[in-house]
């Protein structure tokens, strides 16, 4: 069933969350994420709930049971108390519909429900089924993936670098099918055991959980992944978020309960996302990385906490793609996008604004790349190879392991690099713009 938006909203306890991200702004622009697919990988879901059953959902699969009903759970998973619980809330969270109780911020987009979590077992086969998943979603059309789970069982820190399987599949989907892709940060900061995988994805936007106030909650993880990236990427609300109580039936008054997590937060991005794709359908995902991250809340000193900070929808929206991106020193015509690096040698530093041909948050591998491109620029004087006399050796032993780990991905980008010449300017470049380079 696809709802009829008309205009007029009230969006009961779910207003405050919606507030903080300034949704409902662009709800009153006409704004719902209408004719945008979205693709939530979870539990199970209770479509016969309110806030759901209301909700454009296109299709529909079970990759743990392997049949076409996600709403079956509880005699698919004999012994688990909870089966439906977080599919039904995060879906609730992303784009739910009912008038005078909750609204999600992408009420209006079209849905495709994927079960890839089972309630019963932690165990790498949900990572099959979550692959499964997203190439299913890929063929029907999706727009958006947002996906509130993460794997720390199986993984240590050093580990988390962006190169896992789930990992590269979700960069797949951004690279060759530019789809979004959204995920939880996790929830284990408390343990200290970093972004969870794939919260660690090199091309996904990984988003951590905010107080209502903006304040990080004390669960929500932090980066940096051990290849010394920021993560997350950004925030949103995701304590005593407003959801669908999966419980619910009709006899039942308590159709809407309060959960936490970046499990929530991750949703209500997602939501953000799609209705920046309805408002400007010729994004892509780097022009989606870009208005988000160049608006959030301290997009001018991100860190591995906030990220960029707190998700700014009505900036977003008004944020303009750069046809020709201008550098303090001169024009470097061939590079399209601007995106944000953080200086591979040392973690702390501020991150340094580029104008590269590369999505927002590119992997080391192809960020030196462009960044070597850019040294060559005759007309980029911040970073001409005159002005400064570097020790190649220091940024050669962050680079070089990187790259070398990543050669099955990043072949051709090896046959670069090892050019003496492409080495040499990628050193300067990256210690010239370190000392010189602050924001663009």
């Amino acid at each position: 069933m696809n709802y009829q938006y008309d205009g007029d909203l009230h969006y009961g306890e779910s207003y405050e969350q919606l507030e903080v991200l300034g949704v409902p702004s662009l709800h009153l622009e006409g704004l719902t994420g209408h004719g945008v697919v979205v693709l939530i990988l979870d539990s199970g879901f209770n479509l016969e709930h309110p806030a759901i059953r209301s909700m454009d959902i296109a299709n529909q699969h079970d990759f743990v049971s392997d049949d076409d009903d996600v709403s079956d759970q509880n005699s698919d998973e004999i012994g688990s108390s909870d089966p439906e619980k977080h599919g039904t809330a995060t879906l609730s969270t992303v784009g739910g519909i009912d008038d005078g109780k909750h609204y999600g911020p992408a009420f209006g987009a079209t849905f495709l429900l994927g079960k890839t979590e089972s309630m019963l077992i932690e165990d790498p086969i949900e990572e099959d089924y979550f692959i499964a998943a997203v190439e299913w979603g890929e063929e029907l059309g999706t727009d958006v993936i947002t996906a509130s789970l993460g794997y720390q069982d199986w993984y240590s820190y050093n580990d988390k670098d962006g190169s896992s399987l789930i990992d590269r599949t979700i960069d797949i989907a951004v690279e060759d099918r530019g789809i979004v892709v959204v995920v939880s940060v996790g929830n284990e900061h408390t343990h200290n055991l970093g972004p969870g995988v794939p919260g660690d994805a090199l091309r996904a936007l990984s988003i951590g959980a905010t107080y209502l106030d903006g304040d990080i909650t004390y669960f929500s993880s932090q980066g940096p992944t051990i290849d010394g990236r920021y993560k997350p990427e950004l925030s949103a609300p995701g304590y005593s978020i407003h959801v669908a109580n999966w419980n619910w039936d009709a006899a039942t008054e308590e159709d809407y309960v309060t959960m936490s997590g970046t499990s929530f937060s991750c949703p209500l991005a997602a939501g953000v996302v799609a209705l920046l794709l309805e408002s400007h359908p010729e994004w892509r995902p780097n022009d989606v990385h870009s208005a988000l991250m160049t608006t959030a809340s301290q997009a001018s000193n991100p860190d591995n906490v906030y990220g960029w900070g707190v998700i700014n929808a009505t900036a977003a929206n008004n944020y303009q793609v750069p046809s020709n991106p201008s550098h303090e020193h001169g024009v470097c015509d061939d590079f399209d996008d601007v995106i944000a690096i953080q200086d591979i040698t040392e973690p702390t530093v501020p991150l340094l604004w580029l104008n590269v041909k590369a999505i927002v948050m590119e992997d080391t591998a192809m960020m030196v790349i462009a960044i070597a491109k850019l040294a060559g620029k005759a007309n980029c004087a911040s970073v001409n190879a005159k002005l400064l006399m570097v020790d190649v050796l220091n940024v050669f032993k962050t680079i070089v392991p990187f790259v070398q780990k990543h050669k099955h991905v990043y072949q051709k980008d090896l046959q670069t690099l090892v050019k003496e010449d492409t080495l040499k300017l990628i050193a300067i470049a990256l210690f010239r713009l370190m000392k010189t380079t602050t924001s663009m």
